[in-house]
Protein backbone atom coordinates (compact mmCIF):
# COMPACT_ATOMS: atom_id res chain seq x y z
CA UNK A 1 0.00 0.00 0.00
CA UNK A 2 1.13 3.46 -0.71
CA UNK A 3 0.39 4.86 3.42
CA UNK A 4 -1.21 8.36 4.45
CA UNK A 5 -1.61 10.58 1.42
CA UNK A 6 1.13 11.81 -0.32
CA UNK A 7 3.64 9.79 2.36
CA UNK A 8 6.84 10.64 1.36
CA UNK A 9 10.26 8.16 1.74
CA UNK A 10 13.03 9.18 1.15
CA UNK A 11 16.87 6.98 1.02
CA UNK A 12 19.50 9.77 1.40
CA UNK A 13 23.45 8.48 0.88
CA UNK A 14 26.74 10.54 1.28
CA UNK A 15 30.21 9.84 1.07
CA UNK A 16 33.23 12.57 2.16
CA UNK A 17 36.40 12.02 1.52
CA UNK A 18 39.24 14.61 2.01
CA UNK A 19 37.87 18.10 0.46
CA UNK A 20 35.19 15.51 -1.61
CA UNK A 21 31.41 14.84 -0.87
CA UNK A 22 29.08 12.86 -2.46
CA UNK A 23 25.74 12.78 -2.38
CA UNK A 24 22.84 10.61 -3.95
CA UNK A 25 19.18 10.41 -2.84
CA UNK A 26 16.10 8.25 -3.74
CA UNK A 27 12.74 9.54 -2.53
CA UNK A 28 9.30 8.05 -3.44
CA UNK A 29 5.81 10.14 -2.24
CA UNK A 30 2.82 8.15 -2.51
CA UNK A 31 -0.55 8.80 -4.59
CA UNK A 32 -3.16 11.32 -2.88
CA UNK A 33 -6.53 9.22 -2.10
CA UNK A 34 -9.10 9.73 -4.83
CA UNK A 35 -6.52 11.30 -7.66
CA UNK A 36 -5.57 8.21 -9.43
CA UNK A 37 -2.00 8.18 -10.50
CA UNK A 38 -0.87 10.82 -7.92
CA UNK A 39 2.59 9.67 -6.89
CA UNK A 40 6.19 10.28 -7.70
CA UNK A 41 9.56 9.35 -7.51
CA UNK A 42 12.75 11.27 -8.10
CA UNK A 43 16.57 10.79 -7.63
CA UNK A 44 19.41 13.33 -7.07
CA UNK A 45 23.11 13.63 -7.45
CA UNK A 46 25.55 15.36 -6.15
CA UNK A 47 29.13 16.90 -6.12
CA UNK A 48 30.99 19.07 -3.55
CA UNK A 49 34.20 19.96 -3.41
CA UNK A 50 35.51 22.03 0.16
CA UNK A 51 37.83 24.81 -0.09
CA UNK A 52 38.39 25.35 3.45
CA UNK A 53 36.31 24.76 6.24
CA UNK A 54 34.02 28.00 5.38
CA UNK A 55 33.65 27.69 1.69
CA UNK A 56 32.48 24.83 -0.88
CA UNK A 57 31.55 25.08 -4.05
CA UNK A 58 29.09 22.19 -5.87
CA UNK A 59 27.31 21.15 -8.63
CA UNK A 60 23.36 18.73 -8.05
CA UNK A 61 21.18 17.18 -10.55
CA UNK A 62 17.74 16.69 -9.49
CA UNK A 63 14.83 14.43 -11.89
CA UNK A 64 11.40 14.17 -10.63
CA UNK A 65 9.15 11.85 -11.95
CA UNK A 66 5.07 12.10 -11.67
CA UNK A 67 2.53 9.73 -12.27
CA UNK A 68 -0.04 10.52 -15.07
CA UNK A 69 -2.15 11.87 -12.43
CA UNK A 70 0.93 13.13 -10.14
CA UNK A 71 1.46 17.49 -10.03
CA UNK A 72 4.89 17.57 -7.56
CA UNK A 73 7.15 20.01 -8.00
CA UNK A 74 10.76 21.13 -6.65
CA UNK A 75 10.90 23.63 -4.31
CA UNK A 76 6.71 24.57 -4.72
CA UNK A 77 7.84 26.61 -7.84
CA UNK A 78 4.39 27.58 -8.71
CA UNK A 79 4.11 29.12 -5.34
CA UNK A 80 7.06 31.27 -6.12
CA UNK A 81 5.90 32.74 -9.10
CA UNK A 82 7.53 29.92 -11.35
CA UNK A 83 5.10 28.00 -13.71
CA UNK A 84 4.33 24.94 -11.34
CA UNK A 85 4.29 21.67 -13.03
CA UNK A 86 1.26 20.17 -14.83
CA UNK A 87 -0.34 16.57 -13.47
CA UNK A 88 1.49 14.44 -15.07
CA UNK A 89 5.03 16.38 -16.38
CA UNK A 90 8.39 15.68 -14.94
CA UNK A 91 10.63 18.36 -13.19
CA UNK A 92 14.61 18.72 -13.54
CA UNK A 93 16.76 21.01 -11.44
CA UNK A 94 20.41 21.56 -11.98
CA UNK A 95 22.41 23.54 -9.58
CA UNK A 96 25.57 25.08 -9.44
CA UNK A 97 26.54 27.07 -6.81
CA UNK A 98 28.86 28.02 -3.82
CA UNK A 99 28.65 28.04 -0.15
CA UNK A 100 30.84 30.37 1.67
CA UNK A 101 29.85 30.45 5.95
CA UNK A 102 30.40 33.56 8.20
Amino acid sequence: TDGPDGALTEFPVSYTFGPHAIYGTYARAGKVSNVANSGAHAWMLGYDYGFSKRTSAGVFYTKLNNSNGGSYDLFALGANGATATAAGEDARQLYFGMNHSF
